[in-house]
């Protein structure tokens, strides 16, 4: 009986033996599972990630590719600048035109303070758009031989400040143990160049206006740059003082004479010629030597017409001109070997009399770019005016301009003296 009671026992344990063990191997099956599950609804997630991506992508793609067949199949319209525009610009000039049509402000209103990002404007008016400025700008520089050769600098603020240095740096040899003493310190000047406002007034009639196979933007910068440029092109040498204005651009004209060898910041280096009334060969030479070596590798001579003329027919003792004409096509003629630029404005001979005015300022020569800084203030304006004058449309258009001599040392004139 104990021997039976035994056997049963020892079945039950290995029973309980087997039950045990096939839960753990069933648990573990069971948490491998849970585990393979995890990993491909995590797999799962990505791939559904990864396909709303691609999705987002195509559909952008397809987007862009639309827009760009719409580009290409719309006719490209340009600006007066030849490049082409924007839609944004397109509505503009379409604004544009409509004011100085109609003088319908609306749309303009709108646009500038929308895309333009234009600053307003307390005395009213409108900004001309970017593609006209430019070709404006553009006119005034191609058609001023003068202008070409000052520094230009486009800024967005009233005025452009910087510094000359007005003397050189002190500099000593020493020995290795030698004190080293401190050496002079350079003089430092100072100068400011403020933007003042000219205008003109080009006028047309209603009719014209209305005329749709006109561009009106072109004939308001043919306009505008042509008037512009006369007057700017006089006050850089002039001045605007000359006219009696107290404001603007100041002219090299408007500084007072000083020994060419000498340096003066307020001054600019002036020759006296060696004859009443008339300028020689030998005069050229002398104020050609004035200037220095720094200066006199880009430096050119400045004349009027009839006093290029002048130059031309002078001769040597074999009856030889001094003036030297191009041979090549397209290089300007020279004289001592400098280039030659015409500026109308100067003092000129005068043919008539046969001699120059006493006291006048025919010749110039020197680096334009180093000795002339000319500014201008970003942005052009125009006002339809169509009450002051009856039957006729003003277009008031104003740019903010300035100038003066920075380094009066990179320039020098030729004074003729008095009989």
């Amino acid at each position: 009986m104990s021997t039976e009671l035994a056997d049963i026992t020892k079945k039950l344990e290995e029973i309980q033996k087997n039950t045990h063990e096939q839960r753990k191997a069933h648990e573990k099956d069971m948490e491998e599972k849970g585990r393979l599950l995890a990993e491909t609804q995590e797999k799962l997630a990505k791939i559904e990630a990864d396909t709303v991506e691609k999705e987002k992508a195509h559909e952008e793609y397809c987007k862009k590719l639309e827009a760009k067949l719409a580009r290409s199949s719309a006719p490209v319209i340009k600006g007066l600048d030849g490049r082409e525009l924007t839609q944004d610009a397109v509505e503009y000039k379409k604004a544009l035109r409509q004011y100085m049509q109609k003088g319908d402000a609306s749309k303009l209103e709108e646009l500038q303070t929308k895309t333009l990002s234009v600053q307003s404007d307390p005395d009213g008016g409108y900004t001309v758009a970017e593609d006209t400025s430019g070709r404006i700008v553009s006119r005034i520089f191609e058609t001023s031989e003068l202008l070409q050769y000052v520094n230009r600098q486009n800024i967005s603020t009233d005025s452009l400040s910087g510094i000359t240095d007005q003397d050189e740096v002190d500099a000593k040899y020493v020995g290795e143990t030698d004190n080293r003493e401190g050496g002079e310190t350079p003089k430092i000047g100072k100068w400011k160049i403020d933007t003042h406002e000219i205008y003109t007034e080009p006028t047309t009639t209603q009719k014209v206006l209305d005329d749709s196979s006109i561009n009106l933007e072109a004939w308001l910068a043919n306009k505008v740059a042509m008037r512009f440029m006369r007057r700017i092109q006089r006050d850089i040498v002039r001045g605007s003082s000359d006219a009696g204005v107290n404001v603007g651009i100041k002219g090299i004209y408007d500084y007072a004479d000083v020994d060419p060898e000498t340096f003066s910041q307020n001054k600019i280096g002036t020759l006296n010629s060696a004859a009443a009334n008339d300028l020689t060969w030998d005069d050229m030479i002398k104020l050609q030597g004035s200037l220095k070596y720094g200066y006199d590798v880009n430096a050119r001579w400045a004349l009027a017409r009839p006093t290029r003329t002048h130059f031309r027919l002078l001769k040597d003792g074999e009856s030889r001109y001094y003036w030297e004409d191009s041979v090549q096509a397209g290089e300007p003629a020279r004289m001592l070997g400098k280039e030659i630029i015409t500026a109308e404005d100067l003092d000129k001979f005068d043919f008539a009399g046969d001699e120059f005015a006493d006291n006048t300022l025919p010749v110039l020569y020197g680096d334009f770019n180093e000795a002339y800084q000319f500014v201008d203030r970003m942005g052009i304006r125009v006002i339809r005016d169509n009450v002051t004058r009856k039957g006729f449309i003003k277009f008031f258009t104003t740019i903010r301009v300035g100038g003066d001599v920075i380094n009066t040392d990179a320039i020098k004139r030729l004074r003729v003296t008095a009989a």
